[in-house]
């Protein structure tokens, strides 16, 4: 995967707080995998991968005390974060019913751009609970709740390496009320 990544113009910056510095350096993009957007056997394949029923069984399952509901679709997009990216404690969209996050480093020399897994109190303290390390072959899943608060800290590195992961979400699809 890491060698067919695609250059910087194919993807989209990422419209969000903590993807902005000085209120205009985009240091955040995504892309979504989708084939008409990233082509060649090796995204198709992704695609077809992370699109699959099998896998999402397979997560429905392993969360099936916590996942609201097996009525989801998912979505899924190659992500790139610059340096100085970083991302605020917060649970994801309760739209949202599982996350999963695949780490794609070149090599394990950048571990600490992992994602924090964080605990909270009623004043909304946060507290760190594992920091999981940004390693090849690596990701991290959970079901999405108003506790499942994570994070990203600022790069605490000096050179201008960028952070690529795929991130996939399962999403509610049942009728709103």
């Amino acid at each position: 995967i890491i060698s067919h990544l695609p250059p910087d113009g194919k993807l989209s910056h990422l419209m969000h707080r903590d993807a902005v510095i000085n209120k205009e350096k985009r240091i955040s993009s995504r892309l979504e995998i989708d084939t008409k957007k990233l082509s060649g056997p090796v995204w198709e394949r992704v695609h077809k991968i992370l699109h699959s029923e099998e896998l999402k069984t397979a997560f429905l399952d392993k969360f099936k005390k916590t996942a609201r509901t097996s009525t989801c679709s998912m979505r899924s997009c190659l992500t790139r974060d610059k340096k100085q990216y970083k991302i605020s404690p917060h649970p994801d969209t309760l739209s949202k019913i599982i996350t999963l996050i695949i780490y794609l480093p070149r090599d394990n020399s950048h571990e600490m751009l992992g994602t924090n897994i964080l605990t909270t109190n009623k004043s909304r303290d946060f507290t760190l609970y594992r920091k999981l390390k940004y390693r090849k072959n690596s990701c991290i899943a959970f079901p999405v709740t108003k506790y499942s608060f994570h994070s990203v800290d600022p790069t605490p590195y000096k050179d201008e390496y960028t952070r690529h992961s795929i991130q996939c979400f399962y999403f509610d699809e049942r009728p709103k009320n």
